[in-house]
Order: structure tokens, then C-alpha cells, then sequence
């Protein structure tokens, strides 16, 4: 379960890969810009969370469970990230 703290991550460009600290979740939150194709994908070690749409402003959000030392893939098509967050794993910090 999510502990409640977390930790706010640089928006990087699309195909960026991050490190995380310790045991959590890995969640990003966007919107869509326009009435084309959008998409947010996130995946580590076979897990991946995939959102699309195909109107304008609506929301986008993906998380996954991940394990300390993982290395997540971000990847994005037109949208706007509003954040990028780690959320420790109950008894983590």
C-alpha cells in the first residue's frame, strides 16, 4: 500500500528513463492537447499501464507498482504531464 509520501519527479521528455528509490508506485497524471490521438505508457519488468484518448483535455493517468533499483520507461504522444510522482510503499521511509 502507498504510504502517502512522495517524491516529485523531473518532467523529462518522452522516452525517458527513471530510477526509483525504493519500493512504491510510479504514477503520472496528464491531459490530452488536443482531439488526436494522445497516450502516457510507464513499464518496468513486464508491468506497464497504458492510457489513451482521443478528446481534448481529458485526463490521462497510469500507475504501477515497483520494486526499488527498477528502471521505468516514460513514454508519451501528445499530451501534457501536469506531474511525475513516487509514492513509497508503506514502511519504506
Amino acid at each position: 500500500m502507498p504510504e502517502g509520501t512522495y517524491l516529485e519527479l523531473s518532467k523529462g521528455a518522452s522516452d525517458t528513463i527513471y530510477t526509483v528509490p525504493a519500493n512504491g508506485y510510479f504514477v503520472v497524471y496528464g491531459s490530452s492537447n488536443s482531439n488526436s490521438y494522445a497516450r502516457i505508457f510507464i513499464g518496468t519488468n513486464g508491468l506497464a499501464d497504458n492510457k489513451a484518448s482521443y478528446h481534448a483535455s481529458a485526463p490521462l493517468h497510469a500507475a504501477i507498482p515497483v520494486k526499488k533499483g527498477n528502471k521505468v520507461h516514460l513514454s508519451y504522444t501528445n499530451c501534457s504531464i501536469q506531474f511525475i510522482r513516487f509514492y513509497y510503499a508503506e514502511g519504506e521511509i
